[in-house]
């Protein structure tokens, strides 16, 4: 997507654009599905993690990272990378499906509290951290 794709899309008001957010709770919170439809390993995306905190379905693509921060079919859909269609078709499902949608966002807040509990991440980071301490050391 280019810089005239989004102007197209704020033009033809297909959808709307809010541009940058800093109350992201409050903007979950009037959510019904969240949507991250990466195309580039970024590990595990903080976004859905987030997402699934807050009750919300989601969408996201089938690569490292997304894909594992859901249950497929329980708590959010996959899509291929870079495929519109399948992007907008599983977004179309939800939409049109709001108790399967509903329950996804409370089976993902589960999933959430049992897989990415915040001392669990800290942990997680402060490993990562103390590897590359120990492999940045002389020998």
């Amino acid at each position: 997507m280019n810089d005239q794709d989004l102007q197209n899309i704020i033009e033809e008001k297909v959808v709307e654009v809010l541009g940058y957010q800093r109350d992201i709770p409050s903007l979950y919170a009037r959510s019904h599905i969240i949507c991250l439809p990466s195309f580039y390993g970024e590990g595990l995306p903080k976004a859905l993690i987030e997402a699934a905190a807050a009750s919300r379905a989601v969408v996201t693509t089938d690569i490292p990272g997304c894909r594992d921060a859901i249950i497929l079919n329980k708590t959010g859909l996959l899509v291929p990378a870079k495929d519109p269609q399948k992007l907008a078709d599983a977004l179309q499902w939800l939409i049109e499906n709001p108790k399967e949608r509903y329950e996804m966002g409370k089976a993902g807040r589960k999933f959430a509290e049992k897989e990415f509990p915040i001392e669990k991440i800290v942990q997680n980071h402060l490993n990562i951290y103390q590897e590359l301490i120990i492999q940045d050391k002389p020998k």
